[in-house]
């Protein structure tokens, strides 16, 4: 159905042998079944390093694998990726992730703070992206909470922890959690934003990542506090790094006093890393790929 559905919307668009370009592992059921002319294999995190079973890990790791052998490139977006995928990838791109720019000017403009917003006791301390237990430390969460004499921690992102983590932080007064909302009003909610937090537990998984909310939080201009994971930690001009809670907590209170010309530094830094940026690299692949094929054919001939 899945290979079906794709064809039909293909055809829609006049391409008869398309380009697949594949993000999850689980499609890799379509190489070979397409009539297509190549593959793309787009890689965002290291899936096998999740919190799952050993049925559903080692499931993964095959299909994984098998993409990665078989796809004329593939592209990931952070180090750790590319030192894992290089030894199997016919041809492999390292293609971090990137920011709209001018979409989140709209976190320093001045204008008027979403209804929930207004209620949030200053300082706000809010994070943006998927609020997961393989992603959040949830005891370090609670821990600044409870070091707190003042302030909200604001979490925004599709609620995925556990019933008994949700508990825990939902009894904190100083705790927050959203749920998803509409990419499109998002840097209204960051305006509210006095620092930008970020977290997030130290494992495998972690450590396969280009945080989107990096270049995001760098494009608000506003201050960063995060512990010491990837991506974070490859900016200490811009990004105080925090180890515990009371590291946390005085983090914030040091960046309360930062002046304009780091906050410009940092939208600056941002600018470097928009998405037009990123999809020149991206044509890149895909030229690469297209001459490889090319390449392939004639010497079949």
């Amino acid at each position: 159905m899945f290979r079906r559905h794709v064809a039909s919307a293909a055809r829609s668009f006049g391409i008869r042998r398309p380009l697949l370009w594949l993000n999850a592992h689980s499609a890799v059921h379509a190489v070979g079944k397409m009539d297509e002319i190549g593959v793309i294999y787009d890689i965002t995190d290291d899936w096998t390093a999740l919190t799952q079973s050993r049925r559903l890990r080692e499931l993964i790791i095959r299909q994984d694998s098998e993409l990665c052998r078989r796809a004329d490139v593939t592209i990931v977006c952070s180090n750790r990726l590319h030192e894992l995928k290089r030894s199997i990838c016919r041809q492999l791109y390292l293609i971090p992730n990137g920011v709209d720019i001018e979409h989140y000017r709209l976190a320093f403009d001045g204008g008027e703070l979403p209804i929930a917003a207004e209620a949030w006791e200053r300082p706000v301390l809010g994070y943006t992206g998927t609020i997961h237990p393989d992603r959040v430390d949830v005891d370090l969460v609670e821990a600044i909470a409870k070091d707190m004499t003042s302030g909200t921690i604001v979490l925004i992102g599709p609620n995925h922890l556990r019933h008994e983590h949700r508990e825990r932080l939902q009894t904190l007064r100083r705790v927050v959690i959203t749920g998803a909302v509409p990419y499109q009003v998002l840097p209204q909610y960051m305006r509210a934003f006095d620092v930008c937090i970020t977290p997030h537990v130290r494992t495998q998984f972690t450590e396969s990542l280009n945080p989107i909310k990096l270049w995001e939080y760098l494009a608000t201009g506003k201050p960063i506090v995060a512990t010491d994971v990837a991506g974070f930690r490859d900016y200490p001009e811009f990004v105080r790094i925090a180890a515990d809670a009371k590291s946390f907590v005085s983090a914030v209170a040091t960046s309360m006093n930062e002046g304009p010309e780091i906050k410009a530094a940092r939208r600056a830094e941002a600018a470097r890393h928009s998405w037009r940026v990123r999809v020149d690299r991206v044509d890149e692949a895909i030229q690469a790929c297209i001459v490889g094929i090319e390449k392939h054919a004639n010497h079949r001939l």
